[in-house]
């Protein structure tokens, strides 16, 4: 099993630009091995492909979380799930016939469908991305 740092942008940058390009030289700088952006972050396709650019150029992959319907851009290495579409079949399905390695969080799941996301995991060579439900976390010793 392999261990990926993945580095979450999703809105923290607060729509600036600039600082969401700060942020990934700065995360591939603390050594993640994959950046992660929000397609519907505000900045749209152009901009993501920018950011994307940035990340390949210091040598890093990157990943796009996607819906049904959106545009998936050519450039995201990583095509990712959210955990609010974990149990869509349907967006499952379409992840999968893109060929892309893909991502699938997996939120507040039972048990029960947890187990359902890990042997589709399993099937397809998906990453698993196990996901808190409330922020912040207790700290613990």
């Amino acid at each position: 099993m392999t261990l990926l740092f993945c580095a979450d942008l999703c809105r923290n940058h607060g729509g600036d630009f600039e600082t969401a390009k700060l942020m990934v030289s700065k995360a591939c700088d603390a050594g993640a091995d994959i950046v992660k952006l929000q397609a519907d972050d505000g900045f749209g396709g152009a901009r993501h492909v920018e950011l994307m650019q940035l990340a390949h150029s210091l040598g890093k992959k990157t990943a796009l979380t996607v819906r049904k319907g959106e545009m998936w851009l050519a450039e995201a290495d990583y095509l990712k799930i959210g955990s609010g579409e974990c149990l869509n079949d349907r967006l499952i399905e379409a992840v999968k016939a893109d060929g892309r390695h893909w991502i699938i969080s997996t939120g507040a799941t039972t048990h029960q469908q947890f187990s359902r996301i890990m042997m589709q995991a399993r099937l397809y060579n998906a990453i698993i991305c196990e996901c808190v439900c409330s922020y912040p976390n207790e700290a613990c010793e």
